[in-house]
């Protein structure tokens, strides 16, 4: 259909059905961190090139502006349809309508909010795609470095345009309570953020690696990434350690929102860092040391929470 291939079809469906389970009623929000990898997989490896491919194997590229939009559009109303159907049961019980009338609204709220995740396609195909005329191959480096920041802006867009703040990857976490207090000092889009990080970097981990010369690579970056996201994990652990043991409990309310503003900065520090050296020198090596660098930080944090006197 349009040329798209089939597998970037099934990666938005698989995108679509893992976005519902983790809002309520599944509330499996666990799987927040890999719910929008198939769709940027899907982005980024969406159509055969239109040059004859002599070597085995098939070589996707990017999808192309209206191939992006309709694929981001189509996960987009799958999405609303699973999480928001309570809609149809509102309009029809207090909005005085009836069973078509609140289907068909029901429909057209799908098919308005979608465009968002539609405006989120489009700019990760535009980030992908070369200076017109430059014959340059696409950049799915710079469009996946830049895919967190692209979904954030997107969010903030439809929270201050439509005035819907419903279904906020970052609200998916709310029961997760240690890193929930983010919020307190970034909101919601801190979380959102974060999630797309660890989100880009699986896809990275499929995309990167299954460019040509690169299918060697596709296990390391996944193992950095894991243990990067299951470090980061425990780094928070870690902290709360440490405040629970050492400080007074009065006090442990501020201090734990100083120690996210001090963690979430420094991770920036570093995504910077990481980005400039995935620009320079690859995102495999960025990836490898991003995940270095976070173990190590949480090592020290939990020998710090190990040896630290309870108050």
């Amino acid at each position: 259909m349009l040329r798209i291939h089939n597998s970037a079809w099934l990666l938005v469906l698989l995108s679509a059905v893992l976005q519902i389970l983790i809002f309520p009623l599944p509330d499996l929000y666990f799987l927040d961190w890999a719910a929008v990898t198939p769709l940027l997989i899907a982005l980024l490896r969406a159509r055969e090139p239109d040059t004859l491919q002599l070597l085995a194997g098939v070589k996707l590229l990017p999808a192309k502006p209206g191939q992006a939009f309709l694929l981001a559009y189509a996960c987009g109303i799958l999405w609303y349809a699973g999480t928001c159907y309570w809609i149809y049961n509102t309009m029809r019980q207090y909005g005085g309508v009836g069973t078509l009338a609140a289907c068909g609204l029901l429909i057209l709220f799908c098919l308005y909010l979608a465009i968002y995740h539609g405006v989120f396609g489009l700019l990760i195909s535009m980030l992908a795609s070369p200076a017109e005329g430059d014959g340059t191959p696409p950049s799915t480096r710079r469009a996946l470095l830049l895919a967190p920041f692209a979904w954030v802006a997107v969010e903030l867009a439809r929270t201050r345009i439509t005035g819907f703040p419903w279904d906020l990857l970052g609200i998916s976490q709310v029961d997760n309570i240690p890193l929930a207090h983010i919020a307190t000092v970034t909101g919601v889009y801190g979380l959102s953020f974060e999630i797309m990080v660890v989100n880009t970097a699986l896809a990275a981990a499929f995309v990167i690696g299954a460019e040509r010369g690169q299918r060697s690579k596709r296990k390391p970056l996944l193992l950095a990434t894991a243990a990067a996201g299951g470090a980061y994990g425990l780094l928070f652990v870690g902290g709360l350690q440490v405040i629970v043991a050492a400080a007074p409990e009065r006090n442990r309310g501020g201090i734990l929102s100083a120690l996210y503003l001090l963690s979430y900065l420094s991770m920036g520090a570093l995504a910077l860092v990481l980005g400039a050296i995935a620009t320079t020198r690859g995102l495999g090596l960025a990836v490898d040391l991003g995940a270095a660098a976070i173990i190590l930080m949480n090592v020290a944090t939990l020998v710090l929470a190990r040896n630290t006197p309870s108050t």
